[in-house]
């Protein structure tokens, strides 16, 4: 994540694990990723989470 915003700082990403979102922030230290879903996941779930990364400016 951390080369993804130094190449394209304005980059959307949505992680995905098994984590729960407080233990990957950790992790991730003051980076934020636009979205998170949690292992295992549908398509629909997928789905709403990039409608809604996307939707946001």
């Amino acid at each position: 994540m951390e080369e993804i915003f130094r190449i394209r700082p304005d980059a959307r990403i949505i992680i995905s694990s098994g984590f729960n979102e407080d233990e990957l922030s950790n992790r991730f230290s003051n980076l934020r990723p636009s979205g998170f879903i949690r292992k295992p996941y549908s398509m629909a779930v997928l789905e709403a989470e990039i409608q809604r990364v996307m939707r946001e400016e």
